[in-house]
């Protein structure tokens, strides 16, 4: 949980989750909306290589307590399957409103749940599943809750045309 008096904007999300993609090296076109299949896959390429963000063990306070209360949700099975993605800075953030996510690999598919970090308390929804401002980061029953949650969407039977949750590796489908 943060402790001090959380930063504003931009400040505030690098934070929580470390360096920002245009820091990792990422830029983003502003005259092109890209796929967000692609995006996802260029994230989860690149996210070790540059930076310290290890997505199967966040390197951040914030982000290691959220991703242990989503570990903690999930069968011991599962537990290895689990990344958490930073995308800060990139079309993802941009054009998606997404500033990192979680992601459960299964056999046929991965599946995502997206979260955007707001300082804008106003802000209760957003393109992403979820909008996390700084207040809630104080507090540890919204993060265990908020971890259950997020275990409870990523282990749901998959809907064949949800392609923002589900990303299936057989074409066939």
């Amino acid at each position: 949980m943060i402790k001090q008096e959380p930063a504003k904007g931009p400040v505030f999300e690098s934070a929580v989750l470390g360096t920002s993609g245009v820091e990792r090296g990422f830029f983003y076109n502003p005259n092109k909306k890209v796929d967000f299949k692609t995006e996802i896959d260029k994230v989860k390429s690149t996210q070790g290589c540059i930076g310290k963000w290890n997505p199967k063990s966040p390197s951040t306070e914030v982000a290691s307590i959220l991703f242990s209360y989503v570990v903690s949700n999930l069968e011991d099975n599962r537990r290895d399957d689990l990344r958490f993605y930073s995308a800060l800075g990139t079309s993802l953030d941009v054009y998606y409103g997404i500033d990192c996510f979680f992601l459960l690999k299964n056999r046929d598919y991965d599946s995502i749940f997206s979260i955007d970090l707001s300082t804008n308390l106003r802000k209760v929804e957003g393109k992403a599943d979820v909008v996390i401002h700084p207040e809630d980061l104080k507090n540890e029953d919204f993060l265990k809750e908020t971890g259950r949650k997020i275990a409870n969407f990523l282990t749901r039977r998959p809907l064949k045309n949800d392609k923002k949750h589900f990303l299936f590796k057989n074409t066939k489908r």
